[in-house]
């Protein structure tokens, strides 16, 4: 009985950091897609800009 209640704790334990890990790892892929969306903008913005240069240029 006492190794049941033993590995039912762990098994709680396991399932708590599993989800600790799951929230932390959804935040930082979030963080990642939000950093590159940022970078391609800005890349678009330079583009933009050069190209506007260029074409209004006289």
């Amino acid at each position: 009985m006492f190794l049941q209640r033993k590995a039912a704790a762990l098994y709680a334990q396991a399932s708590d950091f599993n989800k600790t890990a799951r929230f932390y790892y959804m935040k930082a892929e979030d963080a990642y897609f939000l950093a590159n969306a940022q970078a391609s903008f800005d890349d678009w913005k330079r583009a933009r800009r050069y190209w506007d240069y260029f074409y209004h240029r006289k």
